[in-house]
C-alpha cells in the first residue's frame, strides 16, 4: 500500500470510528478524543485530516449519507423525465438505507 493509499484507509477509519461514537453518544456528547479510541490513532491525527468535530460530521453527511446518493442519482439523470427518474429512486431507497443502516439510526 503506497503512502496516498495508507492516508485514505487512515481518514477512511477516522470516519468509521467517528460514526460510531456519534451514533453511542450523539452530536453534543461526542468529543475529538472520543473519536479516536476505536481506531487506534492519536487524536492529534483527526486534525490532520478535519478541522474539528464539525467538519468531521460534516464529511461523513456529504461522503457517507443517503444524500450523497441519490445526488449522483439525479446528476446522472438530467436527460431523462422525471416520471422515470423518481420510480427508480423510490425503489432504491429501501436498500440505500439498508446500507446506511448506522447513519440512518444516528438521525
Amino acid at each position: 500500500m503506497n503512502r496516498r493509499e495508507q492516508a485514505e484507509w487512515r481518514r477512511e477509519r477516522l470516519l468509521d470510528a467517528a460514526l460510531g461514537v456519534f451514533v453511542a453518544k450523539g452530536i453534543y456528547r461526542a468529543t475529538v478524543k472520543g473519536h479516536c479510541p476505536g481506531c487506534r490513532h492519536d487524536p492529534g491525527l483527526l486534525y490532520h485530516y478535519f478541522d474539528g468535530k464539525e467538519t468531521l460530521l460534516a464529511t461523513l453527511l456529504e461522503e457517507r449519507s443517503f444524500l450523497s446518493k441519490l445526488r449522483r442519482q439525479l446528476a446522472g439523470a438530467t436527460d431523462r423525465p422525471a416520471t422515470v427518474v423518481l420510480p427508480e429512486m423510490m425503489r432504491d431507497y429501501p436498500q440505500v438505507l439498508a446500507e446506511n443502516r448506522r447513519l440512518v439510526s444516528f438521525f
